[in-house]
């Protein structure tokens, strides 16, 4: 078993060396179907604290304030709620859910789809609320 989950981290490493996202549509799937999903969700979190030290300095001059700001206020709010979810629901339904997010999540990078509407405040707040609960739930 723990043979496959390095291989897995060192999968996801790679993904997000490379593109810069996607650890978790490798990381996640494979994590919760070896280890307790409370388990895999923490590892990753604290795994993906890195990240902070070597995108956000870079990124951070190119943002736009206003919506990353208004994201993490959502998401920050919403988080505790995942978190909650995560800690009262049935292990094997929660694989179910990852799993389930990881390929809804892939079918639309992989068909291409983009948003071609200038965001708002409110899609702003959606998808701040939605990477809280689904960060906390489901990681």
């Amino acid at each position: 078993m723990e043979i496959w989950l390095i291989l897995t981290c060192l999968a996801a490493g790679l993904v997000y060396g490379f593109a810069g996202f996607g650890a978790a549509l490798i990381y996640m799937p494979i994590a919760v179907a070896l280890v307790d999903p409370v388990v895999a969700v923490a590892a990753f979190a604290v795994a993906s604290l890195g990240s902070i030290l070597t995108v956000v300095p870079q990124a951070w001059p190119q943002a736009d304030r206003r919506a990353a700001l208004t994201m993490l206020a959502a998401a920050i709010t919403l988080e505790p709620l995942g978190v909650w979810f995560l800690r009262t629901s049935d292990p094997t339904a929660l694989r179910w859910a990852v799993s389930t997010v990881v390929f809804v999540t892939l079918a639309a990078l992989l068909s291409g789809w983009r948003n071609h509407r200038a965001p708002g405040v409110p899609a702003w707040l959606g998808v701040g609320a939605g990477v809280g609960f689904l960060g906390g739930s489901v990681g």
